[in-house]
């Protein structure tokens, strides 16, 4: 996994991220230096993870309250963005 503009991240994120553990640090700064929602699909091909894991993960860093759910345009897609 390769983290990427973490240089980039205001800093009440950065705290955030250094929080966590380096499994969901790296999905979680990866889907800060997204400009809109994406989906575990998404964030799984960037890290390059299983969708699965970055579903479950996503899942864990929502009931952190680090990201949000927000709906997609097709009613079962499921899309995912950092709270700020």
């Amino acid at each position: 996994m390769k983290l990427t503009n973490v240089e980039q991240l205001p800093h009440e994120l950065m705290v955030k991220a250094l929080n966590l553990r380096n499994s969901s640090r790296v999905i979680y700064i990866t889907l800060c230096n997204c400009k809109e929602a994406k989906s575990a699909s998404d964030i799984a091909n960037l890290v390059g993870e299983s969708r699965a894991y970055v579903s479950m993960r996503l899942n864990q860093l929502e009931d952190q309250d680090l990201v949000k759910e927000v709906k997609g345009t097709n009613r079962r897609e499921k899309l995912f963005m950092v709270v700020q």
